[in-house]
């Protein structure tokens, strides 16, 4: 007889005193921002469906098929607003229509908290002894906000936001 909520203790223990023996044996620790450390699906959503109204369409997904796209593929989002709503591209191309998500996006989160993903505070603030890096394909304006939504997250050194690099 398998006692399951037993069971999924022992693999949840384990599962922890491993994470900590890697974290204990590693020299640095790097974290992605955007699903990892924050939470801003909602807001980039939120993003694509003003750009659509404003530009004279509209976001025909719900927040999940939007979710859906999102983790697809990096030209997901593209392809589909393409076959769903070609007026979008009618005298724009993808690189207008993004640059407006883009402003849009600043607007929403310029007058919102970003919420952080569960538990990110209180494991950044308990491994403050071990360099830490942020790498993000995020702009920095984005990255400022974030800090001015988390204050905690400046102890975190080293920033490496879209314009530091060349290619994602």
């Amino acid at each position: 007889m398998t006692h399951t909520g037993f069971s999924d203790h022992c693999n949840v223990t384990l599962a922890r005193e491993s994470m900590a023996k890697m974290i204990a044996a590693s020299q640095l620790l790097l974290f992605d921002l955007d699903g990892l450390l924050v939470d801003t699906e909602a807001f980039h959503w939120q993003a694509y469906k003003a750009t659509c109204e404003k530009l004279g369409g509209s976001l025909p997904w719900n927040f999940q098929k939007y979710f859906s796209l999102s983790g697809k593929s990096a030209t997901a989002i593209e392809d589909a607003l393409r076959d769903e709503q070609p007026s979008l591209f009618v005298g724009r191309t993808w690189h207008d229509i993004y640059a407006e998500k883009k402003r849009q996006l600043a607007a929403i989160l310029s007058t919102q908290k970003i919420p952080l993903m569960p538990g990110v505070k209180d494991f950044i603030e308990a491994h403050l002894y071990k360099p830490m890096a942020i790498v993000t394909n995020s702009p920095k304006a984005f990255t400022e906000l974030v800090v001015k939504s988390h204050p905690f997250l400046s102890s975190v050194a080293c920033w490496v936001y879209r314009e530091k690099y060349n290619a994602p």
